[in-house]
């Protein structure tokens, strides 16, 4: 189309030269021969190299019949050269596809009268060119083809569109090493997304096929009629806004994934031209964070509000013993004063059934008033949280003691005791008064839970064993389990210093905490899984069976 217009201006130049030739010089050359020199002028004028190509019959090979100075100019050839030479020397210096190109062109446009139009690569100069080639080929009277062109170098057209096309791939490089989703849209309907990054693709799992429009997107990402009013609304303001300098219209919404989740996103739209710019910013990752952050303070401010309330309890509890032990302190001093001058009297008194009588009751007397003022003290230490000195002791004997202890109550309660694991020695470091101390009062509450509630048959199962661990002796594990009512629902720290006994001090159970934690121990309440009451278990450091 543009050689074919080149060529009726050119005519229409041609003409009107002649016309003006004849006139102004009747005397001169025949107009014929006027004509063709103007025409020849005309074609060396224009910046475009022009050329005729001839293939008579028969002949294998078009030759050149016409070159204008511009052709051999762009071609970097001379005259002599090209004139009427094949076509194919001038297209030595072609690369080699693009040579291969034009004369497969050459040979369609030849069989069926065609134009044949490409671009073609030279080097001149140890430069690549680019040229435009336009060749329109008409054939003649007596059988052969002729071919009128033109030849326009075009390299810096090529080399611009070469650099806005790297330009162009550049900016999707950039754009897909972005940590943030971006897409981009036209502004006219139906808002073809052009571009989606990879950030984008790998956020929300479509491909970019499953995206042509804005329709499409809002359509899946958006099914919730909130959110999509949410979004038209933010491109509605970046339209208003214009782009410019205004800053981009955003929009805090929730967006569908392809695999059904969610993503919290902060969009911002920016009006660029006729193009919209979309920018995601992924806010669930943080916004998980945040919650989990704002968790994990709510969970530390319950942890030292519980710490709060053991403090307490732990401070209400040693005032409590300091109190009761300064109460029997007094009566149990003077008791203590009258049994030794009591004993003394009875010293002094002849031999007989009355001092045989009395001094092994008085002795007796004293050891039992003396043992309680030692109960009395270690029971302030343990409260206190003074940690004993400890020694290797045998935990089966510590049980065991604890259950002389309470033969009468439980006798009177006819409670029967299960007894395993109490045959063999379990050794540890403790101090088995308060150990003692500990597990009387756990099988005091279990029997005081049995009698109050009047349980049929009531039992009591005490297991000791041996657990293999990562200590040196692995722990001691104690379990005293009962068929009673078991423990409510209430944890550890809400059921110390808590009772259900009427005139209960509820301190039991806290004592056996303590003397446990303070031997470095763990305590657990739990539902027996054999009696179906409840279930204490102790678990203690245990000392190598080899020790002594």
């Amino acid at each position: 189309m543009w050689t074919k217009a080149l060529a009726q201006r050119l005519a229409a130049a041609l003409e009107g030269a002649a016309g003006w030739l004849q006139r102004r010089a009747p005397g001169g050359p025949p107009a014929p021969r006027r004509r063709a020199e103007r025409a020849l002028a005309l074609t060396e004028a224009i910046p475009v190299g022009t050329f005729t190509a001839s293939l008579p019959p028969g002949a294998s090979a078009a030759r050149f019949v016409f070159l204008s100075e511009p052709f051999l100019q762009i071609c970097g050839l001379t005259r002599p050269v090209l004139q009427g030479a094949e076509v194919g020397r001038a297209l030595a210096r072609l690369h080699p596809q693009d040579r291969v190109s034009l004369l497969r062109l050459l040979v369609r446009s030849r069989a069926g009268t065609l134009p044949c139009r490409c671009q073609v690569r030279v080097r001149l100069d140890r430069a690549i060119r680019w040229l435009r080639v336009e060749a329109v080929p008409r054939r003649l009277a007596d059988g052969s083809t002729l071919w009128e062109g033109a030849l326009t170098e075009v390299s810096a057209e090529v080399q611009g569109r070469q650099r806005l096309e790297e330009q162009q791939r550049q900016l999707r490089r950039i754009l897909n090493c972005l940590p943030v989703a971006v897409a981009i849209h036209a502004l006219e309907p139906p808002r073809e997304i052009v571009f989606l990054n990879r950030r984008f693709l790998e956020l929300f799992g479509y491909s970019a096929g499953e995206l042509p429009d804005v329709e499409s997107w809002c359509a899946r990402a958006c099914p919730d009629p909130v959110a999509k009013a949410q979004a038209e609304r933010a491109w509605s303001q970046a339209l208003t806004a214009g782009g410019g300098s205004a800053p981009p219209a955003s929009a805090e919404l929730t967006l569908l994934c392809r695999d059904r989740s969610r993503r919290e996103v902060i969009m911002s739209v920016t009006p660029l031209e006729n193009l919209m710019l979309v920018i995601l910013l992924d806010l669930t990752e943080r916004n998980q964070d945040a919650a989990a952050l704002e968790l994990a303070l709510r969970r530390e401010a319950d942890l030292k509000e519980r710490q709060r309330r053991e403090l307490e309890a732990k401070l209400r509890s040693s005032l409590t013993a300091a109190a009761v032990a300064h109460e029997i302190n007094q009566p149990l001093s003077s008791m203590l004063i009258n049994t030794q001058m009591l004993l003394a009297e009875v010293q002094r008194l002849p031999a007989g059934n009355a001092r045989s009588t009395l001094m092994p009751l008085l002795e007796l007397q004293l050891r039992e008033a003396e043992r309680v003022v030692d109960t009395i003290e270690r029971m302030r230490m343990l409260l206190r949280n003074v940690r004993s000195d400890q020694e290797p002791i045998d935990l089966a004997e510590v049980v065991e003691s604890a259950l002389v202890f309470l033969s009468g109550l439980l006798r009177s309660a006819a409670v029967r005791v299960e007894r395993s694991g109490l045959d063999q020695p379990r050794r540890l470091l403790g101090d088995a008064a308060q150990l003692q101390i500990a597990v009387a009062n756990v099988i005091r509450n279990a029997v005081d839970a049995l009698d109050s509630t009047g349980v049929h048959r009531p039992r009591l199962q005490l297991s000791l064993a041996r657990l293999s661990g990562a200590e040196p002796g692995g722990w001691l594990e104690l379990r005293i389990a009962d068929n009673g009512p078991g423990f409510s629902d209430l944890r550890l720290d809400q059921l110390l210093l808590s009772t259900n006994k009427a005139g209960g001090s509820g301190i039991g159970l806290f004592v056996a905490a303590t003397a446990v934690e303070n031997h470095a121990g763990i305590l657990e309440l739990r539902r027996s899984a054999a009696l179906g009451g409840a279930e204490v278990l102790i678990r203690l450091p245990s000392l190598p069976d080899c020790e002594p």
